[in-house]
């Protein structure tokens, strides 16, 4: 009994040794992380305004705010949702390298939440970036799509939209769309 768990438990730790390490998931993709991370940064120390619509099935609400650092995390969690950089996508997803931009979509075959992540350079500078996130591992009980457009102005974050809808078992569907231009 004791040679089983000893060998049991070497299987488990030979098994966690093949767990990619978070140093060698930094540079496997575009970091988003990163750049949201430096966009929030900038944005709190300019005082930075939001102008911002949010539209949930028929009912529409517009605001003005200043955020601090707390408040633009929170107003970009949904966008750091696109980041690739997680142990579970590596090798799960391929790149497509073309002049001005990067496009990455998930291999042909592989299940991930991610289904599309595009940048958009000009003159070497990120342009523009498009998402698309879906969450359906239990389609059955729930089912949640967005999809996310970043557009910068000199490489600063100057807008952003995110559109999408979600399904609960014997819930109505619920739009949303969520628009913000910033103001510095």
């Amino acid at each position: 009994m004791t040679r089983i768990s000893c060998l049991f438990l070497l299987t488990i730790l030979v098994k966690c040794g093949n767990v990619p390490q978070s140093e060698d998931l930094k540079t496997n993709y575009f970091n988003l992380d990163s750049l949201v991370s430096t966009s929030i940064a900038d944005l709190a120390s300019k005082n930075a305004t939001l102008d911002k619509s949010i539209s949930m099935n028929d009912q529409h609400e517009t605001r003005q705010m200043r955020l601090d650092s707390m408040g633009w995390i929170k107003e970009f969690k949904m966008i750091r949702e696109l980041d690739l950089n997680k142990a579970r996508y590596v090798g799960a997803i391929s790149l497509d390298k073309q002049p001005g931009s990067i496009t990455y979509k998930p291999k042909v075959g592989e299940k991930v939440p991610i289904r599309l992540l595009h940048i958009k350079y000009a003159d070497g500078v990120i342009d523009e970036i498009r998402g698309s996130y879906v969450e359906d591992e239990s389609a059955l009980i729930y089912y949640m799509s967005r999809d996310i457009t970043l557009k910068f102005q000199e490489g600063q974050l100057k807008n952003y939209s995110i559109m999408g809808h979600q399904k609960i078992i014997m819930k109505d569907t619920v739009r949303f769309q969520i628009k913000g231009t910033i103001s510095r």
